[in-house]
């Protein structure tokens, strides 16, 4: 409803009848102006304003949607829109708040709305910073909800129709506890913790605050050349050289990218930032600049001096093993125990061949008589007596013969305790009457 009502107000509107679509586009380019809304901000503008017509028509108010097919959404770019603070800009923004002057808002009739001293401004932008909470979420903090005893914390209490629509808990830097306890000494639990101005009048007070922040900061260099060095950079600016700007949803993409810098993880991260889903925090808030990228160069290893010879894959300094020498390894699946003493030499014994020798059986008979499908074998015979142990305690080895077709060939394997006696290899065909 903020939305409708911005538009409404910017464009004059009264009654229905002044629900043009030109009156509702020139109120969009104007709101877009004013707080340098990204497009897809500008689009969620124009969905609010185009649901709330299609209630009016549902509800029998109105007999059509003047908006829907009058007025289309820009393209969306999906580079990056917001930037992170330097830990260094932050302490320059909180110091220049705190010593700023008082901010306030008024409405169309001159009544203050809301006002915002310095130091309440430095203590708003540092719990941004450091819990990653949004605006709507602090506008509706109460003193009760923030714990600043032993173990500090923020409550944010879950509201329907809002992204926070659960209660969760935020813990807070003891640091920051103490502050807000001072802070917050002379006020009721029940109290509203900050008066916050209004989404756009929220821009333009961080804004300002930037703006003595940076002028500050130039002010500061020591030499001309240093100072016009400085005005030339992008520290503190408003948008930085890729075109990324700084306004108060930026804190919460600062906190994001704090916890990402101190090796926070993203199911961790989320927790404090709220998010459901990791890939929108790492997409969407967690940033970086160049000279974090410089710095994370700088941090990788120096190749300027002699070759040091190590396993760096495997982050070792002991030299790496020359590839020419042969490492023994242990047989896998066994622990040298007594079990593997005796199962080895059964599986894998350690064979004479010597006494063992192969022949063909003579297939001239064979041929003479025309049968060439006579049975070819292979015949085992010994050298010396002594190997006539090996045709002791056959053991029936490991396959079984095949049955089946008659022209299925199998393998037969026997085996003794201590070695092969011997090997046959033969077909199978039909008995010969």
């Amino acid at each position: 409803m903020q939305r409708i009502r911005r538009i409404v107000d910017v464009a004059g509107i009264n009654t229905w009848l002044d629900m043009q679509p030109s009156a509702v586009e020139d109120a969009l380019a104007k709101i877009m102006a004013a707080d340098e809304l990204t497009p897809q901000t500008r689009n969620d503008y124009l969905t609010a304003c185009n649901m709330f017509a299609n209630w009016m028509v549902k509800k029998k108010r109105t007999s059509f949607n003047p908006i829907v097919e009058n007025i289309e959404h820009l393209e969306v770019d999906e580079r990056e829109h917001r930037r992170s603070l330097d830990p260094e800009e932050a302490a320059r923004l909180f110091a220049a708040a705190d010593a700023g002057a008082a901010m306030l808002g008024r409405d169309r009739s001159g009544n203050v709305r809301w006002e915002m001293t310095g130091p309440t401004r430095a203590v708003l932008y540092r719990l941004a910073c450091e819990t990653g909470l949004r605006r709507g979420a602090i506008e509706r903090l109460e003193v009760g909800d923030i714990d600043t005893g032993s173990d500090p914390n923020v409550i944010i209490r879950g509201v329907r129709n809002t992204k926070e629509k659960k209660n969760r808990k935020i813990p807070l830097r003891r640091v920051a506890a103490d502050l807000l306890r001072r802070h917050f000494a002379d006020k009721l639990p029940a109290a509203k913790a900050f008066n916050m101005p209004a989404k756009w009048e929220t821009a333009d007070m961080v804004r300002a605050d930037l703006e003595a922040a940076r002028a500050a900061w130039i002010s500061a260099g020591p030499t001309p050349e240093d100072r016009s060095k400085r005005a030339r950079s992008d520290f503190l600016a408003p948008v930085d050289a890729e075109g990324r700007r700084l306004d108060f949803h930026a804190m919460r993409t600062t906190c994001a990218s704090w916890l990402d810098h101190a090796g926070v993880a993203s199911s961790v991260a989320k927790r404090v930032t709220g998010h459901r889903n990791e890939k929108t925090l790492e997409r969407h808030y967690q940033r970086s600049n160049f000279d974090q990228a410089r710095r994370a160069v700088n941090s990788m290893p120096d190749l300027s001096g002699p070759p040091v010879v190590g396993d760096y894959r495997a982050g070792l300094d002991d030299p790496v093993q020359p590839e020419s020498e042969s490492v023994g390894l242990a047989p896998t699946g066994t622990d040298g125990g007594e079990a593997a003493q005796k199962l080895a030499p059964m599986l894998a014994p350690d064979i004479d061949f010597t006494c063992l020798s192969v022949s063909f059986a003579d297939s001239t008979d064979d041929a003479k008589n025309g049968d060439g499908d006579a049975p070819k074998s292979l015949k085992m015979s010994s050298l010396g007596d002594e190997c006539r142990h090996l045709t002791q305690a056959r053991v029936t080895g490991i396959e079984p013969a095949t049955s089946g077709s008659t022209v299925r060939c199998s393998n037969q394997l026997s085996y003794t305790l201590v070695g092969i006696a011997s090997f046959r290899v033969h077909r199978q065909g039909p008995t010969a009457e």
